[in-house]
């Protein structure tokens, strides 16, 4: 689950990046949101 967005430090730039949580573990990571489309980078559900 997406747990925060990181906001860029300039302002008037999209925001780029995400830290994500694992909801069984509560290991929690940063990444890019659009590396969520690359099937290669995540795997959305249980697989």
């Amino acid at each position: 689950m997406v747990t925060s967005l990181i906001a860029p430090d300039v302002p008037g730039i999209q925001v780029d990046t995400v830290t994500m949580e694992a909801v069984l573990t509560g290991r929690s990571f940063i990444l890019r949101w659009r590396e969520l489309n690359d099937a290669g980078q995540w795997l959305q559900g249980w697989r």
